[in-house]
């Protein structure tokens, strides 16, 4: 990906309102599955969310990796569609951090959070490491 493309990506999901997006999955029957999130990024293009480890997107990245990420806008209508490859983060002090900036971005203030130590905070990587 070039970076002016890089930048266009990270300006339009840093002006966004809504921290809400939908990550697709695939099953163990090769089906997909898709489920709303809230999310934060950095500025690789990485896309962080959280979940239990009780969820089907959970169950489904640790069976397969290729996710997909759309958010789309109403006024002017515009989407976003990114394919990848998910991670999870299992280290306790990382989740919380990543934790802590979804809440901060969600509403512009930090909530007190609590990590479920046997869950994983998967992340969806479009970074350079993961082209």
């Amino acid at each position: 990906m070039n970076k002016e493309l890089l930048n266009k990506i990270i300006m339009f999901l840093g002006i966004q309102k809504s921290k809400l997006g939908v990550v697709s999955t695939v099953n163990q029957e090769s089906r997909p599955e898709s489920a709303f999130v809230y999310f934060t990024f950095d500025e690789n293009l990485n896309i962080y969310f959280a979940t239990r480890d009780s969820s089907r997107k959970y169950k489904n990245i640790l069976e397969n990796k290729n996710v997909a990420f759309v958010m789309a806008t109403e006024n002017p209508p515009q989407t976003l569609q990114l394919e990848g490859v998910a991670n999870v983060h299992n280290d306790i002090e990382e989740q919380k951090d990543l934790f802590q900036e979804l809440a901060m971005r969600q509403d512009g203030m930090a909530h007190q959070v609590a990590v479920n130590a046997s869950g994983g905070f998967p992340s969806l990587g479009n970074g350079p490491d993961n082209q």
